[in-house]
Formats: structure tokens, sequence, C-alpha cells
């Protein structure tokens, strides 16, 4: 068997993009991916990191916005996205040409989910919230998805 992370709650999957963003075009195409076999099908956490190269001003912010849907065997495609959780970022020392993490989102619910199954993500940049007011374009580098482990997996 796969051992549980140390603390034994948690284990996380990454999608790895270098998507760019201009305030007028706010929607990533939509990322897919198969949901770990061991995940209990509750709430995920996620991050984003990414990157300005320029904009940067005291008390500046961006607001990204995640939602996500899940498909099992047999389903259709159609399935409507679970309500999306939205996650500000306003950085302590804001610069130009740098690169930036959130911190942990709170909890977001896949649509439909079940362990094993395929899920879709669509990630935005939520410019129509207040807290988003980063001037320039920005660059989506990763999300990272924290999920909760029902068993350890069998090899």
């Amino acid at each position: 068997s796969v051992p549980l992370p140390s603390n034994g709650q948690s284990d996380s999957w990454q999608a790895k993009l270098i998507l760019p963003s201009d305030r007028t075009n706010l929607l990533w195409p939509g990322s897919s991916s198969n949901s770990s076999a061991n995940w209990d099908g509750g709430t995920v956490t996620f991050k984003v990191r990414w990157y300005a190269k320029t904009g940067a001003a005291a008390n500046a912010g961006v607001a990204w916005t995640l939602k996500a849907t899940s498909y099992g065997d047999t389903q259709v495609l159609d399935s409507v996205f679970g309500t999306g959780v939205t996650r500000t970022h306003e950085p302590a020392s804001p610069a130009n040409d740098a690169h930036y993490q959130t911190a942990a989102s709170s909890a977001l619910t896949i649509a439909g989910a079940g362990a094993g199954e395929f899920v879709d993500w669509v990630i935005t940049r939520t410019v129509s919230d207040a807290a988003d007011d980063w001037a320039a374009d920005v660059e989506l580098i990763e999300v990272e998805i924290t999920y909760g482990i029902a068993t350890s997996l069998s090899v």
C-alpha cells in the first residue's frame, strides 16, 4: 500500500500552467484531471501561484475564483459546476516582475464529487471583486489543490 502523508489528513495534486491574462480576457480554458482514487470525495482547497511583470502598487491585489464539477462513468457531460470560491491576494510588498502565491482558499465543493472520477476545473481572474485592483495583466502559473484522504491505496 501507499503510505498516507505524515499528517494523515490530506494530499494534493497540482496543475502547472502558464496562462496570460489581461483585464478583459478573464476566463482560462478549463483543465481536467482524474481525481485521486483515495480522495474522500469531500471539499478541497486551493492555492494560486501567479506572476506580474508590471502593475505593482501599494495595496494592489488580485482575486481568483475556482469552480469544478465531477463526472462518473456514463454520466452526461453537461453537469452544472459547483459554486465557485474566490481567493484574494494582496502581496505585502508588491513588486514588478515578481512571483506570488495565495494562502489556501476556503472549502470548495466539487459538483457531483466522487473519488476516482474525472474533474473539470475552471479558474477565472475575478476583476469584478473589489479586492482585484491590480491594474495590469498577470499570468496564472499554477493551481495547487489539497484534498482529504479516505484510505491508503493498495498497489
